[in-house]
């Protein structure tokens, strides 16, 4: 607990009150933002650098989906990172255009946050993403050995994604 913000809440306010001082032209009475920032956040609001949420739950999923839409006036590439739970909020992902970076699939969670944000992974979650037309990549998590990397996706094709659609997903 020694970064901040340390709730969901926190985060959301951390990253809506950025943005707000972007569209003001980076002013703020407190504290302007670095000639650096400003740099970044037009990249990310003129869709040139991704915006990339970590998260695992629907319920943070829509939440950064929610975000994205109060910003309509900017044109956010946005990415969702892992999406264990990403086949219950497949439409409204393919809906807002956003990506997809999947992985890896574990049978059983490992850390006490996968425990409890990863409890419904399923292995038809890049099928039902791939179905609705959101785009997915793999990525391997830190895992330290290929064959398991591999065997992970192969999870995936048997729970329905595309042969040539798993390939796409893993060489992007």
């Amino acid at each position: 607990f020694v970064r901040r913000p340390t709730t969901r809440m926190g985060t959301v306010w951390l990253l809506r009150h950025a943005f707000n001082r972007y569209r003001s032209g980076g002013s703020d009475a407190a504290e302007p933002l670095p000639a650096e920032e400003l740099l970044v956040f037009r990249a990310v609001a003129r869709g040139k650098l991704p915006l990339r949420f970590h998260a695992r739950n629907a319920t943070d999923i829509r939440t950064a989906l929610r975000l994205a839409a109060e910003f309509d006036d900017m044109r956010w590439d946005v990415v969702i990172d892992e999406a264990t739970e990403g086949y219950r909020v497949a439409d409204a992902l393919a809906a807002r255009r956003a990506r997809v970076v999947l992985g890896p699939l574990y049978a059983t969670p490992r850390t006490s946050m996968e425990r409890r944000e990863g409890y419904a992974a399923r292995t038809t979650n890049a099928a039902v993403l791939h179905r609705a037309g959101v785009g997915i990549a793999f990525r391997s998590g830190g895992e330290g050995d290929p064959e398991n990397f591999r065997t992970n996706v192969g999870r995936l094709v048997a729970g329905g994604l595309p042969h040539a659609a798993a390939v796409r997903a893993l060489t992007l």
